[in-house]
């Protein structure tokens, strides 16, 4: 009985510590729930603060930075529309400028024109002046032979020169009255015997009919190293060259041409055909003018 007694007294006391635990932990839960439900308040309210607080720093910020943004941008677009005035300004005063160039550039082509047409025409005025003055310094020649191949002494005289152009000319015309105008070497007088070869002598006829008949004769001379040929301006004298030149290049071009002769400006050229009756000469004359401006001056279109 005693056992069952305290077995009934333990059981009791079990139940009421048991009950005693739940109410505990209940109290601590319900402590517990209020606790964590004031510091959820407390924590909301304090981000809220928070979140308004900086929400407004950054608004304040993102506002003066707009402000001042805003405020660089205004004052580089008045800069820059300044800027493109001034370049506006200065574009319109090279438009006029350049306008004013261009008209002054008109007016210098115009007066370079009329100065080239001007000089155009005083070229072709001075070329007939020269044309003139040749023809009068050939004219002026044309009494005059020039001989060449005679020896000369290195203290020659006048005399002495005189001398031996006589003897040639008496040799070509057969007598000794022929007379002479002037006689003398052309050139500087050399130092010495030795350098090179003798200057040529000039001679001006007194009659043109003795000056022709030594030209007729000038085969004479052949032998005797002394040639000669008459005396022109500079100018005629390289246009009788080039005529030269240019007949020796179509000699030896064209087989047909068996000789040529040059007389003044002028080439009279001997050419050879074969025909059906056999071989046929003919000939052709030529002027410098011809010659200098067709290089196939020679070439005949109609040899018949």
């Amino acid at each position: 009985m005693a056992n069952r007694a305290g077995k009934k007294r333990d059981s009791t006391g079990d139940d009421s510590l048991k009950k005693i635990v739940a109410d505990v932990t209940k109290a601590f839960e319900e402590k517990l729930s209020l606790l964590e439900e004031k510091y959820t308040l407390l924590l909301s309210s304090q981000a809220a603060a928070l979140e308004e607080k900086y929400s407004a720093m950054l608004n304040s910020q993102l506002a003066a930075m707009e402000s001042k943004y805003t405020a660089m941008v205004a004052s580089h677009e008045t800069a820059m529309n300044a800027r493109v005035d001034a370049l506006m300004e200065v574009i319109e005063r090279k438009d006029n400028s350049l306008s004013f160039i261009d008209q002054e550039i008109g007016v210098i082509k115009g007066t370079l024109k009329h100065m080239g047409l001007e000089h155009r025409s005083t070229q072709n005025s001075m070329y007939e002046v020269r044309q003139k003055q040749v023809d009068l310094e050939d004219r002026s020649k044309r009494q005059n032979l020039l001989f060449f191949g005679i020896d000369e002494n290195e203290d020659e005289t006048g005399a002495q020169c005189e001398m031996k152009l006589r003897r040639i000319v008496n040799t070509l015309l057969a007598r000794d009255d022929v007379r002479f105008d002037r006689i003398h070497r052309l050139g500087a007088k050399k130092r010495s015997s030795n350098q090179g070869r003798p200057r040529p002598i000039v001679c001006r006829f007194t009659y043109y009919s003795d000056k022709e008949a030594a030209l007729r004769n000038g085969s004479k001379l052949k032998m005797t190293g002394v040639t000669m040929s008459e005396h022109f301006s500079k100018e005629t004298t390289d246009e009788i060259k080039e005529v030269k030149a240019a007949c020796r290049l179509a000699k030896a071009k064209d087989d047909r041409i068996v000789k040529y002769f040059v007389n003044y400006k002028y080439a009279t050229v001997h050419y050879q055909l074969s025909t059906p009756n056999g071989k046929k000469m003919i000939r052709r004359n030529y002027n410098f003018q011809k010659i200098n401006q067709d290089k196939d001056w020679y070439e005949l279109k109609n040899p018949f």
